[in-house]
């Protein structure tokens, strides 16, 4: 065994050789994210912990060590917003095979005018077909079958869905291939999307923009009530 001395110094080397190739990897994206933030005239921080409870159902609510990282802020279209790349952790595997995996999402959030209830929606599949009663809120058929086809409606309150869903605004989403990729939620007073992955900057403005129509499209009533 003292004869196989330098293999587990080769492994060390190996060891170190990829976590700083990860590390430079790393700054990297921090100088990148923060050059795209700067141009703009927005603020930008490495963490913010609190991002990591401050939201509910997805991705919020998973695993362990949740942060919110990559933070940019600042405001697009009269209406401030927040946009961080999210991480959590979870456990897989067992004994010898037991592993920590970090799992990433892009998150984009625009504050809206008043706290609202709860409504997501997000494209209909197989699998929101046969376990979409599971998580916050329920799911919810509007008069148009063409839509109810398309996608999945859960909220905590009927009468804000039926406001927000009006059938101009179900027409524009039918037509419109972002609401086929990216779903949207608002929650108290934010309206935010998201996507599995790690924050891409050069998307911010796209997410914003599709944020920002979607607050646009919402009767003024709908904010008075």
């Amino acid at each position: 065994m003292h004869n196989n001395w330098w293999i587990y110094v080769l492994i060390g080397i190996v060891g170190l050789g990829w976590a700083f190739i990860q590390y430079k990897l790393r700054e990297k994206r921090v100088r990148a994210v923060s050059a795209y933030a700067s141009r703009h005239g927005w603020n930008f921080a490495r963490v913010n912990g609190e991002l990591g409870n401050r939201f509910r159902g997805e991705p919020f609510g998973k695993g362990h060590r949740r942060t919110g990282n990559l933070v940019v802020t600042g405001a697009h279209r009269n209406r401030y917003f927040t946009a961080f790349e999210y991480t959590f952790k979870t456990t897989e595997g067992s004994g010898k095979d037991r592993r920590e995996v970090t799992h990433y999402y892009m998150v984009v959030a625009v504050t809206l005018p008043a706290p609202r209830p709860m409504l997501q929606v997000s494209t209909e599949n197989f699998a929101t077909r046969m376990f979409g009663n599971i998580g916050i809120g329920r799911d919810l058929q509007l008069e148009s079958e063409q839509f109810n086809e398309r996608f999945r409606i859960k909220t905590d309150n009927d009468k804000f869905a039926y406001d927000v869903l009006h059938p101009r605004t179900m027409q524009w989403m039918l037509d419109d291939q972002r609401f086929s990729q990216q779903p949207f939620r608002f929650e108290r007073s934010d309206l935010l999307t998201w996507r599995k992955g790690k924050i891409e900057p050069q998307h911010i403005d796209g997410y914003l923009n599709y944020l920002c129509d979607i607050g646009d499209s919402v009767p003024q009533f709908v904010w008075k009530s």
